[in-house]
């Protein structure tokens, strides 16, 4: 096979082991570990010999329970909250799709104010 045709294997989705998920739930049963999964609407899938679940995707139903209770608890700055904390802006962004929400995009520069009609602008734009 040249490289050309086995490039289209490669992805950069992480994949953990049945195990680690049960680690990381307090599970050591695989049924169990299953059966969780099962009931979280994660699916697992057979890679060879070993059963594996897709990160972002475990990672997604993991961390739903905080985000609910953020967005109870702060109705009007909850997204900032979840922004604050999740280290993984593709896990940010598929969490607010899964919740029906709009995406806002990152800021690609940082604006420096050089004066104070600067510093005026940018509090009224922002």
């Amino acid at each position: 096979m040249k490289k050309e045709d086995n490039e289209q294997y490669e992805t950069n989705l992480i994949t953990l082991p049945l195990m680690k998920v049960g680690a990381k739930i307090n599970l050591k049963n695989k049924a169990a570990i299953t059966r969780w999964l099962a009931n979280n609407g994660i699916s697992y899938h057979k890679q060879a010999s070993k059963t594996v679940v897709y990160k972002i995707d475990f990672d997604l139903h993991f961390e739903k329970p905080f985000v609910l209770a953020l967005k109870r608890k702060h109705p009007q700055k909850w997204k900032e909250m979840y922004r604050a904390v999740c280290t993984d802006d593709r896990l940010y962004n598929i969490m607010m799709i899964n919740m029906d929400e709009e995406v806002a995009p990152l800021p690609a520069t940082k604006v420096i104010p050089l004066s104070n009609e600067d510093k005026k602008i940018f509090k009224d734009l922002s």
